[in-house]
């Protein structure tokens, strides 16, 4: 049975971790062994939908909206196993300068204490790869092929999935998976 990876975008201030606990036990009980990483931004805009920001859509949203927060994830929330940082702020990093892009990847994963990066938006360019590669983090990228839960049928034969825990309720992921179930993927790197 191949590694199953499940990503989960988007964890910040305003997730309801009581349900995110709920999901990952879900995604357990079905795939026993499949890595959960959970991306976590560390600073939010106040709302009520556990999402990162208030409005969504929030791509192709101009680089100053990501500047406007008021929260910053305390550590005591980060009981979630597998850790990566999604930035300090929610944001395009490829639109970012290298200092920008070392700032924000750098300081997250340190608080964090996490050696993965995952660039929202999939944004990420030369920079970032030259930022993780000289500080020995791993960055979470495209060339895995990730599919979305949300938009794809979920098929235990691919091996890289993602979803954002905010747009899930603990029924429709019992329903996405329960026809899947599966055992025994052996523990590896992304």
């Amino acid at each position: 049975m191949p590694d199953i990876f499940i990503r989960d975008d988007d964890v910040n201030p305003y997730s309801d971790f009581d349900a995110i606990r709920s999901i990952y036990d879900i995604i357990r009980d079905n795939i026993p062994d499949a890595h959960i990483v959970s991306c976590v931004s560390l600073l939010a805009k106040t709302n009520n939908y556990g999402n990162v920001y208030p409005d969504t859509p929030l791509r192709g949203k101009p680089l100053k909206y990501f500047y406007d927060v008021d929260t910053f994830l305390s550590k005591a929330l980060l009981f979630l196993g597998t850790i990566a940082s999604h930035g300090l702020l929610h944001v395009d990093h490829s639109k970012l300068s290298y200092d920008a892009q070392e700032m924000s990847i750098l300081t997250s994963c340190n608080y964090l204490q996490t050696k993965l990066f995952c660039a929202p938006f999939n944004g990420y360019n030369r920079d970032t790869i030259a930022i993780c590669n000289s500080n020995g983090i791993e960055l979470i990228t495209s060339k895995y092929n990730w599919l979305s839960l949300e938009f794809n049928n979920f098929n235990i034969n691919h091996t890289h999935w993602y979803f954002h825990s905010w747009r899930y309720s603990i029924d429709r992921i019992k329903r996405e998976l329960e026809h899947e179930s599966v055992g025994n993927c052996s523990n590896k790197k992304l």
